[in-house]
Protein backbone atom coordinates (compact mmCIF):
# COMPACT_ATOMS: atom_id res chain seq x y z
CA UNK A 1 0.00 0.00 0.00
CA UNK A 2 2.65 2.18 0.59
CA UNK A 3 4.61 1.60 -3.37
CA UNK A 4 0.89 2.18 -4.47
CA UNK A 5 1.25 5.84 -2.92
CA UNK A 6 -1.73 4.63 -0.45
CA UNK A 7 -4.31 7.79 0.39
CA UNK A 8 -2.63 6.50 4.04
CA UNK A 9 0.73 6.35 3.27
CA UNK A 10 2.47 8.46 5.92
CA UNK A 11 0.36 7.14 8.41
CA UNK A 12 1.18 3.64 7.51
CA UNK A 13 4.71 4.16 7.49
CA UNK A 14 4.57 5.56 10.62
CA UNK A 15 2.69 2.45 12.25
CA UNK A 16 5.17 -0.03 10.55
CA UNK A 17 7.96 2.39 12.02
CA UNK A 18 6.08 2.08 15.11
CA UNK A 19 6.00 -1.49 15.20
CA UNK A 20 9.62 -2.11 14.58
CA UNK A 21 10.39 -0.15 17.14
CA UNK A 22 8.42 -1.24 19.51
CA UNK A 23 9.55 -4.75 18.61
CA UNK A 24 13.16 -3.53 19.07
CA UNK A 25 12.67 -2.05 22.53
CA UNK A 26 10.62 -5.42 23.22
CA UNK A 27 13.98 -7.86 22.23
CA UNK A 28 16.00 -5.54 23.81
CA UNK A 29 14.20 -5.77 27.12
CA UNK A 30 14.13 -8.84 26.86
CA UNK A 31 17.13 -9.41 26.32
CA UNK A 32 18.14 -7.58 29.44
CA UNK A 33 15.67 -9.39 31.11
CA UNK A 34 17.20 -12.36 30.35
CA UNK A 35 20.89 -11.41 30.78
CA UNK A 36 19.87 -10.42 34.56
CA UNK A 37 18.44 -13.61 34.81
CA UNK A 38 21.23 -15.30 33.87
CA UNK A 39 23.72 -13.26 36.20
CA UNK A 40 21.59 -13.80 38.98
CA UNK A 41 21.73 -17.46 38.23
CA UNK A 42 25.42 -17.63 38.13
CA UNK A 43 25.30 -15.75 41.62
CA UNK A 44 23.31 -18.33 43.02
CA UNK A 45 25.60 -21.21 41.85
CA UNK A 46 28.78 -19.25 43.03
CA UNK A 47 27.20 -18.46 46.90
CA UNK A 48 26.21 -22.50 46.72
CA UNK A 49 29.54 -23.60 45.60
CA UNK A 50 31.34 -21.21 48.12
CA UNK A 51 29.35 -22.47 50.91
CA UNK A 52 29.78 -25.61 50.52
CA UNK A 53 33.39 -25.26 50.54
CA UNK A 54 32.63 -23.08 53.37
CA UNK A 55 30.97 -25.72 55.20
CA UNK A 56 33.63 -28.45 53.89
CA UNK A 57 36.54 -26.12 55.48
CA UNK A 58 34.75 -25.94 58.40
CA UNK A 59 34.49 -29.79 59.05
CA UNK A 60 38.07 -30.12 58.13
CA UNK A 61 38.73 -27.56 60.48
CA UNK A 62 37.61 -29.07 63.45
CA UNK A 63 39.51 -32.52 62.15
CA UNK A 64 42.49 -30.34 62.31
CA UNK A 65 42.41 -29.34 65.79
CA UNK A 66 42.72 -32.45 67.06
CA UNK A 67 45.59 -32.20 69.64
CA UNK A 68 46.03 -36.56 69.78
CA UNK A 69 49.51 -37.17 68.23
CA UNK A 70 49.43 -40.72 70.15
CA UNK A 71 51.94 -42.88 72.78
CA UNK A 72 52.61 -45.68 70.89
CA UNK A 73 54.40 -46.80 67.65
CA UNK A 74 50.64 -48.61 66.76
CA UNK A 75 48.78 -45.34 67.57
CA UNK A 76 50.91 -43.08 65.83
CA UNK A 77 50.74 -45.53 62.67
CA UNK A 78 46.87 -45.69 63.11
CA UNK A 79 46.71 -41.54 63.67
CA UNK A 80 48.76 -41.31 60.42
CA UNK A 81 47.04 -43.48 58.15
CA UNK A 82 43.89 -42.01 59.26
CA UNK A 83 45.70 -38.06 58.50
CA UNK A 84 46.57 -39.37 54.96
CA UNK A 85 43.18 -40.28 54.22
CA UNK A 86 42.18 -37.13 54.84
CA UNK A 87 44.57 -35.38 52.76
CA UNK A 88 43.76 -37.57 49.83
CA UNK A 89 40.34 -36.63 50.61
CA UNK A 90 41.68 -32.64 50.78
CA UNK A 91 42.91 -32.93 47.63
CA UNK A 92 40.66 -34.68 45.76
CA UNK A 93 38.36 -31.45 46.91
CA UNK A 94 40.99 -29.29 45.03
CA UNK A 95 38.50 -29.56 41.62
CA UNK A 96 35.82 -27.45 43.62
CA UNK A 97 38.43 -24.87 44.62
CA UNK A 98 39.42 -24.48 41.30
CA UNK A 99 35.86 -24.39 39.30
CA UNK A 100 34.66 -21.90 42.01
CA UNK A 101 38.28 -19.95 41.22
CA UNK A 102 37.21 -19.90 37.29
CA UNK A 103 33.79 -19.06 37.96
CA UNK A 104 34.77 -15.79 39.52
CA UNK A 105 37.34 -15.02 37.34
CA UNK A 106 34.57 -15.27 34.42
CA UNK A 107 31.95 -13.15 36.41
CA UNK A 108 34.74 -10.45 37.36
CA UNK A 109 36.04 -10.53 33.81
CA UNK A 110 31.82 -10.50 32.62
CA UNK A 111 31.72 -7.29 35.17
CA UNK A 112 28.77 -9.01 36.88
CA UNK A 113 26.20 -6.78 39.13
CA UNK A 114 27.73 -8.80 42.25
CA UNK A 115 31.48 -8.46 41.34
CA UNK A 116 32.71 -7.17 44.48
CA UNK A 117 30.92 -9.48 46.75
CA UNK A 118 32.03 -12.15 44.70
CA UNK A 119 35.42 -11.21 45.05
CA UNK A 120 34.86 -10.88 48.42
CA UNK A 121 33.79 -14.17 49.31
CA UNK A 122 36.49 -16.30 46.51
CA UNK A 123 39.26 -14.45 48.29
CA UNK A 124 37.61 -15.37 52.02
CA UNK A 125 36.97 -19.01 50.59
CA UNK A 126 41.01 -18.88 49.06
CA UNK A 127 42.65 -17.65 52.47
CA UNK A 128 40.20 -20.80 54.51
CA UNK A 129 41.43 -23.56 52.20
CA UNK A 130 44.72 -22.30 52.10
CA UNK A 131 44.12 -22.47 55.80
CA UNK A 132 43.10 -25.96 56.10
CA UNK A 133 45.40 -27.21 53.82
CA UNK A 134 48.66 -25.69 55.79
CA UNK A 135 46.64 -26.88 58.84
CA UNK A 136 46.88 -30.21 57.36
CA UNK A 137 50.69 -29.85 56.39
CA UNK A 138 51.62 -29.14 60.31
CA UNK A 139 49.74 -31.76 61.27
CA UNK A 140 51.38 -34.70 59.30
CA UNK A 141 54.43 -33.01 60.61
CA UNK A 142 53.60 -33.47 64.09
CA UNK A 143 52.71 -37.53 63.62
CA UNK A 144 55.98 -37.17 61.73
CA UNK A 145 57.80 -36.08 64.99
CA UNK A 146 55.10 -37.83 67.16
CA UNK A 147 56.49 -41.21 65.36
CA UNK A 148 59.97 -40.17 65.86
CA UNK A 149 59.47 -39.68 69.37
CA UNK A 150 57.83 -42.98 70.19
CA UNK A 151 60.53 -44.68 67.82
CA UNK A 152 63.13 -43.00 70.04
CA UNK A 153 61.46 -43.79 73.15
CA UNK A 154 61.14 -48.21 72.06
CA UNK A 155 64.32 -47.78 71.26
CA UNK A 156 65.82 -46.38 74.74
CA UNK A 157 63.85 -49.21 76.56
CA UNK A 158 64.50 -51.69 74.79
CA UNK A 159 68.63 -51.20 74.70
CA UNK A 160 68.59 -50.34 78.27
CA UNK A 161 66.71 -53.02 79.01
CA UNK A 162 69.30 -55.05 76.78
CA UNK A 163 72.40 -53.57 79.05
CA UNK A 164 70.89 -53.77 82.20
CA UNK A 165 70.34 -58.04 81.03
CA UNK A 166 74.13 -58.35 79.91
CA UNK A 167 75.32 -56.51 82.99
CA UNK A 168 73.37 -59.04 84.71
CA UNK A 169 75.24 -61.99 83.09
CA UNK A 170 78.11 -60.35 82.96
CA UNK A 171 78.32 -59.96 86.75
CA UNK A 172 78.23 -64.03 87.33
CA UNK A 173 80.63 -65.68 89.36
CA UNK A 174 82.30 -67.06 86.12
CA UNK A 175 83.21 -63.53 84.78
CA UNK A 176 84.21 -62.04 88.33
CA UNK A 177 87.46 -62.13 87.14
CA UNK A 178 87.14 -59.30 84.64
CA UNK A 179 87.06 -55.90 85.50
CA UNK A 180 84.67 -53.83 83.67
CA UNK A 181 81.64 -54.39 81.24
CA UNK A 182 84.12 -54.63 78.29
CA UNK A 183 86.12 -57.19 78.86
CA UNK A 184 83.24 -59.00 80.31
CA UNK A 185 82.22 -58.38 76.92
CA UNK A 186 84.35 -59.46 75.48
CA UNK A 187 84.03 -62.97 76.54
CA UNK A 188 80.50 -63.21 75.71
CA UNK A 189 81.48 -62.40 72.63
CA UNK A 190 82.47 -65.67 71.79
CA UNK A 191 79.20 -66.80 71.52
CA UNK A 192 77.80 -66.03 67.94
CA UNK A 193 74.50 -65.47 69.05
CA UNK A 194 75.70 -62.78 71.42
CA UNK A 195 77.99 -61.47 68.92
CA UNK A 196 74.66 -60.18 66.79
CA UNK A 197 73.36 -58.90 69.59
CA UNK A 198 76.27 -56.42 70.15
CA UNK A 199 75.99 -55.66 66.14
CA UNK A 200 71.97 -55.07 66.38
CA UNK A 201 72.30 -53.21 69.24
CA UNK A 202 75.15 -50.78 68.23
CA UNK A 203 73.33 -50.01 64.86
CA UNK A 204 70.02 -49.38 67.52
CA UNK A 205 72.14 -47.16 69.68
CA UNK A 206 73.33 -45.29 66.93
CA UNK A 207 69.54 -44.79 65.53
CA UNK A 208 69.32 -43.28 69.47
CA UNK A 209 71.33 -40.95 68.85
CA UNK A 210 70.24 -39.91 66.01
CA UNK A 211 66.40 -39.89 66.43
CA UNK A 212 67.61 -38.06 69.99
CA UNK A 213 69.84 -35.28 67.08
CA UNK A 214 66.49 -34.81 64.93
CA UNK A 215 63.98 -34.16 68.25
CA UNK A 216 66.52 -31.64 69.47
CA UNK A 217 66.67 -30.19 66.11
CA UNK A 218 63.11 -29.91 66.00
CA UNK A 219 63.32 -28.03 69.17
CA UNK A 220 61.05 -31.02 69.97
CA UNK A 221 58.92 -29.90 73.78
CA UNK A 222 60.82 -33.10 75.33
CA UNK A 223 64.54 -32.08 74.49
CA UNK A 224 65.85 -31.83 77.62
CA UNK A 225 64.93 -34.81 78.69
CA UNK A 226 65.69 -36.46 74.95
CA UNK A 227 69.27 -35.03 75.19
CA UNK A 228 69.74 -36.65 79.13
CA UNK A 229 68.64 -40.37 78.00
CA UNK A 230 70.95 -40.16 74.97
CA UNK A 231 73.51 -39.21 76.91
CA UNK A 232 72.30 -42.08 79.24
CA UNK A 233 72.29 -44.51 76.81
CA UNK A 234 75.52 -43.69 75.13
CA UNK A 235 77.46 -43.63 78.77
CA UNK A 236 75.48 -47.32 79.85
CA UNK A 237 76.53 -48.71 76.25
CA UNK A 238 80.12 -47.25 76.65
CA UNK A 239 80.94 -48.95 80.27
Amino acid sequence: MVEASHYAKDEIQEKVQQVVEEKKQLLQSWEAHRHHLEEVYNQQVFNRDAQQLDRLSSEQEGHLRSSELGSTVEQVERLIKRHEAFQKLLAAQEDKVVALHELAARLLAEEHFDSANIKDTLVRVMERRANVKEAAAERRRKLGDSMLYVLFNRDVIEVEGWISEKLQIASDESYRDSTSLQDKMAKLKKHQAFEAEITANRERVNRIKKQGDQLVAKNHQSSVEIKRRVAAVLRAWQE
